[in-house]
């Protein structure tokens, strides 16, 4: 339980500071569409505190699987869909066209799972979930293949969107599999906390490059 405890107050903190950080870079950012990251950060450490609000409420905690199936989650993948096509437009804006193919089947498998799949007995709708994270990592590495053939690998330090897509495709590499089988993992506890600790733990280390990336680089 205190570790459990430990990774939840640490990415809440990790989730502020990296949304603060992204404000107070704000006056590099305003001028161009990454001024949106830090107000996505923003409605994400919101609806973190109201989950954890409803989650400690005997009478409200049934609302916690609606704050993410309908609202985070597909805030989430949309975000990012879109935040990636548009840092891929910049070397290639047909093939960027494909994240866009990738966010309306994304829309229809969820709309799919609100529709036909509405087992309020699940912790997340996996369909939907899967087939967004898989959009999210195969955006990113489109991505980084086209990074990798420009000039601007040789600069990827100071590049804002190589740490940004770094802590993306930690995350989701596992994330991916682990909330495909949530489900499944859940009447194995012992095997679901391992793999929960191993999330907690990327998605603590996205964050952390998240920070990285908005004080010590800059976007283009």
């Amino acid at each position: 339980m205190v570790l459990i405890s430990f990774f939840k107050i640490t990415l809440l903190l990790l989730e502020i500071t990296s949304c603060t950080a992204g404000f107070a870079k704000m006056h590099k950012l305003k001028n161009s569409f990454w001024k949106w990251l830090p107000f996505y950060l923003l409605v994400i450490v919101l609806g973190e505190l109201v989950g954890y609000y409803l989650a400690f409420s005997p009478n409200l905690c049934k609302y916690n699987l609606t704050l993410f199936n309908y609202i985070l989650n597909p805030l989430q993948i949309i975000f990012f869909s879109w935040f990636l096509y548009k840092n891929v437009s910049l070397y290639n804006k047909l093939k960027a066209r494909w994240i866009l193919v990738g966010m309306a089947s994304y829309v229809i498998c969820w709309i799919v799972d609100c529709l036909f799949i509405p087992d309020t007995t699940l912790w997340v709708s996996t369909f939907s979930v899967s087939i967004g994270m898989l959009i999210i990592l195969l955006s990113i590495l489109l991505f980084f293949y086209f990074y990798v053939k420009s000039e601007d690998v040789f600069f990827f330090k100071q590049d804002s969107i190589f740490w940004i897509c770094l802590g993306l495709f930690l995350y989701y590499v596992v994330a991916l599999p682990f909330d495909g089988l949530r489900n499944t993992l859940l009447k194995q506890p012992d095997l679901f906390m391992l793999c929960w600790y191993i999330n907690m733990g990327l998605a603590c280390i996205m964050y952390i490059l998240f920070i990285i990336s908005f004080l010590w680089t800059k976007p283009k």
